[in-house]
């Protein structure tokens, strides 16, 4: 959802933008320790 805010801001200001949205979590109680799984496998791409 916050990403639309940030697209239509570039937009009407003309830069471009790309927004890559991961899921990071499982949101339960193992979420801390995936979180850092989760930003390194999706960090390269």
């Amino acid at each position: 959802m916050e990403e639309y805010a940030v697209v239509k801001v570039a937009r009407e200001f003309g830069i471009p933008v790309t927004l890559i949205k991961q899921v990071s979590d499982h949101a339960d109680e193992s979420a801390a320790a995936k979180w850092h799984d989760a930003a390194r496998s999706g960090a390269p791409h």
